[in-house]
């Protein structure tokens, strides 16, 4: 997590399951398509999300879950 200047940044690494089940989750296409396109590592793939707006947080939290599930 990155504080900003009234906003702040937050980084995932989701594992190949995680990613899978970001595939049918209500997630953003744009943060969807982003979080596919990332170079796949051992540890995962890595995606930043910009808390600019209350919608963002939402997203965040859709990702903090399927973090903590997979």
């Amino acid at each position: 997590m990155m504080p900003k200047d009234g906003w702040f940044q937050l980084t995932f690494v989701l594992g190949a399951r995680a990613v899978e089940a970001a595939k049918s989750a209500n997630i953003p296409a744009h943060v969807l398509d982003d979080l596919l396109q990332a170079t796949p590592y051992v540890e995962g793939r890595s995606i930043s999300i910009a808390s600019k707006h209350e919608s963002d947080i939402e997203t965040m939290q859709q990702l903090l879950s399927l973090k903590l599930a997979f």
